[in-house]
């Protein structure tokens, strides 16, 4: 017996389930997150009527059928599926001056496009996607462009399908972009309009499943999987990783978030040095370094000014090596390599030896998931305590930037 039966989950019996959740589908966790695992455990054995932690834990131990769609609930109740439209102004100005116009050239011929936003919540991502596209490409002169979103959570797909956002799902869009591309339906709710909306469809898709069969078949010129790996150890990243480039073109691109596959084993994907984000491509690994000039393209460009460069230039040496409702949250700080020693590429993750200070990028982590649940007073500590070891981390400062945006503290 593996527990003793008691309502209450208690530590060891929450180390036991973060083992098998890291073991069956990936997920890792840092310290701070112990509430919102419990809750989520507590939610799904209420579903169940279960009167202690140890029949759930049977439950998901087993090797059955219901106990793999029970995996699928419970992953829905432990990622965070915060998202809004254009997050991370850095990349999606690199998406409409470079990548997208890109992609565009070298399709003028068949004049067909293929998009998968992985992971896509409550449908922000590929229909900011959708809105560059319009913008490059006006009434899309005849192209085949689709547009996929895919997400474990049936609930966010729902609402995805209809289109139809808050307020919240708006900060930091250019009014300009909101008044062309949505309508107001009541007070603080909008509704994208058609030609946008119809250009993406949506289906439910565990990304920690290793057959994508819904998807196959399809190559596509760009891959979005943002803010979904930064919750998947570094085996599980890896392997979701190199299966996405079996679904690009030869010359497609992967967008990942910020440092989400540093030092992991990519077989299949090389690096893409700009200086708003390292991106991926199919191919052997090697680190390509280039500038974000926009190749020569002709189209509309409405879009909101370029995001402010960094204090100083970014040199970013890249080891390559891996919500899904991503795990989305506010802040994407950019990540550099780490300044300590780090395990080596591929290797598994281990707990962290508290008599160690955590290095760098583990407290960016720390404070950007503290930042995305709305905790800012312990994400400012943490960056706070980074400062005093690096005071040159900019990542840190820039995160702050952020912090004092959302709150409204910018004098």
């Amino acid at each position: 017996m593996i527990f003793p039966t008691a309502k209450a989950i208690n530590t060891t019996q929450l180390e036991a389930f973060l083992h098998l959740i890291g073991e069956r589908i990936g997920l890792k966790f840092l310290s701070g997150d112990s509430k919102r695992v419990v809750d989520a455990l507590n939610r799904r054995m209420g579903e169940f009527s279960f009167s202690n932690p140890e029949e759930y834990f049977q439950l998901l131990s087993a090797a059955d059928a219901v106990s793999g769609l029970e995996w699928e609930q419970l992953a829905i109740h432990l990622i965070n599926g915060e998202t809004y439209f254009f997050r991370d102004q850095g990349q999606f100005f690199l998406l409409e001056t470079r990548i997208l116009p890109e992609l565009i050239q070298n399709r003028v011929l068949e004049r067909k496009l293929r998009i998968w936003s992985a992971g896509c919540a409550t449908g922000e991502e590929p229909y900011s996607i959708a809105i560059l596209i319009d913008k490059l490409l006006p009434g899309q002169k005849d192209w085949d462009i689709r547009i996929q979103g895919t997400d474990l959570n049936g609930d966010f797909l729902v609402k995805a399908e209809k289109g139809i956002y808050g307020q919240n799902s708006f900060r930091g869009t250019d009014p300009a972009i909101k008044d062309r591309y949505f309508k107001s339906i009541r007070k603080e709710t909008w509704a994208l309009r058609d030609p946008v909306r119809k250009m993406v469809t949506f289906q439910c898709l565990n990304l920690r499943n290793k057959n994508w069969d819904a998807l196959s078949g399809t190559q596509f010129d760009l891959i979005l999987c943002r803010n979904v790996f930064i919750y998947f150890n570094p085996k599980a990243s890896a392997l979701t990783a190199n299966q996405f480039s079996g679904f690009l073109r030869e010359d497609g691109y992967l967008v990942t978030g910020h440092g989400e596959l540093d030092k992991r084993k990519l077989k299949n994907l090389h690096s893409v040095l700009y200086p708003e984000s390292v991106v991926y491509k199919p191919g052997e690994q090697k680190i390509t370094q280039t500038s974000s000039a926009k190749p020569d393209f002709n189209s509309e460009m409405i879009a909101p000014e370029p995001p402010k460069p960094a204090p100083n230039p970014i040199s970013l040496i890249h080891n390559s090596s891996h919500r899904e409702s991503r795990p989305a949250g506010v802040f994407n700080p950019v990540v550099r390599p780490n300044r300590r020693t780090t395990s080596a590429p591929g290797e598994q993750e281990e707990r962290p030896d508290t008599t160690t200070e955590p290095d760098s990028s583990t407290l960016l982590k720390r404070a950007s998931l503290l930042a995305n649940r709305g905790a800012y007073d312990e994400a400012r500590k943490v960056c706070s305590q980074a400062l005093k070891n690096d005071p040159l981390a900019f990542d840190f400062y820039y995160l702050l930037a952020q912090i004092a945006r959302e709150i409204g503290d910018v004098d």
